[in-house]
């Protein structure tokens, strides 16, 4: 969840939100695998994950500028 120098870390308990990552995937890859890391006693929930494919003028989350 970090945006360059941006820190969009999630803490906390929190309503339901939206979160996007864009990242650049591989012609090549064969899986896309996805998940949360957490520290001590956590919960989270995932819920209507989508994948998109979106066009080269969209930023990937974490590009310094």
């Amino acid at each position: 969840m970090k945006n360059g120098k941006t820190d969009r870390s999630i803490s906390g308990t929190n309503d339901w939100d939206r979160y996007e990552i864009v990242l650049d995937v591989s012609n090549r890859a064969a899986n896309i695998s996805y998940g949360a890391l957490m520290g001590g006693t956590r919960q989270i929930w995932f819920d209507k994950i989508d994948f998109e494919i979106v066009d080269n003028n969209t930023e990937t989350t974490g590009q310094e500028q």
